[in-house]
């Protein structure tokens, strides 16, 4: 199974001036429940939370499984939780766990963001300069909900964090289409996701996220539902993998 899963964590995991109008702000409390899907295949389920705390931050939460004919060949689990803050209306990452549960081996990482001394600390114990356009893998959709790319097809870079390590990606708008989802049919906003090799790949090992410029990522925003992310499309070579939103309760 080890093919099936490594798209669930490169998708769940799973991100201005001329922009489309961004959304008036994150609600107090969200929860979306995804499909993923390999070809016409269900492999996973994915919970995303979101909830706004007493001192106006924000924590947020992943929870991956396998479903359908997966679980016949894993029972692992992955989670991803973390904390952010909006301030001008931009978010701005806190902190970032993700870890495995079940499976044949243990994995941790853990990253949180010192905006003060402009430092990444891993739970490791290493330490990297934090980019002045840092998130984590799951705070970023968040991001992306408040600030789409420019509508003017411009390539906006973020650097996102795995809780190992800063991958540099280029977000580009490719435009608004409709599309039928389980919500019902909806104008979307349509925006690719690739990975910035000449800025990602210095100091990361060839086999990383990092060094793979083939890796193709595609979001759908529904622009009349708080630029929810209705859908995430994943395409490494000759593997795909597709999140679809089913349900959505809070916006």
């Amino acid at each position: 199974m080890r093919r099936a899963t490594t798209p669930i964590l490169l998708v769940a995991a799973l991100l201005a001036a001329a922009a489309p109008a961004a959304a008036a702000g994150l609600p107090d409390t969200l929860e979306l429940n995804y499909q993923l899907h390999y070809g016409d295949i269900l492999a996973g389920q994915t919970r995303k939370t979101l909830a706004r705390q007493p001192d106006g931050g924000y924590r947020h939460r992943t929870h991956s499984l396998p479903a359908g004919m997966a679980k016949l060949f894993t029972s692992a689990e992955w989670i991803e939780e973390g904390a952010f803050r909006v301030r001008t209306n931009q978010v701005q990452a806190q902190s970032f766990l993700k870890y495995r549960e079940g499976g044949s081996k243990p994995r941790r990482h853990s990253v949180t963001f010192d905006w003060a001394k402009k430092l990444a600390r891993y739970g490791d114990g290493r330490e990297e300069p934090l980019p002045a356009n840092a998130h984590d893998e799951a705070s970023v959709l968040y991001e992306l909900m408040l600030n789409p790319p420019p509508s003017d097809k411009t390539a906006r870079s973020v650097a996102i964090n795995n809780g190992k390590r800063f991958v540099v990606y280029r977000y580009q708008t490719l435009g608004r289409e409709p599309l039928d989802t389980p919500l019902g049919r909806l104008q979307t906003l349509k925006i690719k996701r690739l990975v910035d090799p000449a800025a990602s790949c210095r100091g990361a090992g060839r086999d990383s996220d990092a060094c793979k410029p083939d890796s193709e990522l595609t979001l759908w925003l529904a622009v009349e539902r708080g630029n929810l992310p209705v859908k995430i499309h994943m395409q490494e070579g000759d593997r795909e993998a597709t999140l679809t939103l089913q349900a959505v309760t809070g916006l």
